[in-house]
């Protein structure tokens, strides 16, 4: 199941927000989210959103994420990887993967 937050732009998860917990975790995410894209100058549509997947471990928690542009059928990251970091073995036409970039927040 998934749950969204109507928004601009629409935050989707997996994470079960009816609890407490997982809802602060992903609103505290998708905050982080947020301030770095607005600080590489992204300017968020009505068709756009952004996935969000919460990890919990031992010693820290991270976040999975992708921003998803359904106007231009792109995805992007907000720092640069490599594609076949992300399980895309050949890209034949970089349009459709732009700036791929994981987010590290320490």
């Amino acid at each position: 199941m998934y749950f969204a937050r109507a928004s601009i732009p629409r935050i989707v998860t997996r994470s079960d927000i009816y609890s407490a917990e997982a809802h602060e975790e992903v609103e505290a995410w998708a905050e982080i989210v947020m301030k770095a894209a607005v600080e590489e100058n992204i300017t968020f549509t009505s068709s756009m959103e952004v996935y969000l997947e919460v990890l919990k471990y031992d010693d820290f928690d991270c976040c999975k994420y992708y921003i998803a542009d359904h106007t231009t059928c792109t995805i992007f990251w907000l720092e640069e990887v490599n594609s076949s970091a992300i399980g895309v073995i050949q890209t034949v036409s970089g349009d459709h993967i732009r700036e791929c970039r994981p987010l590290n927040v320490q």
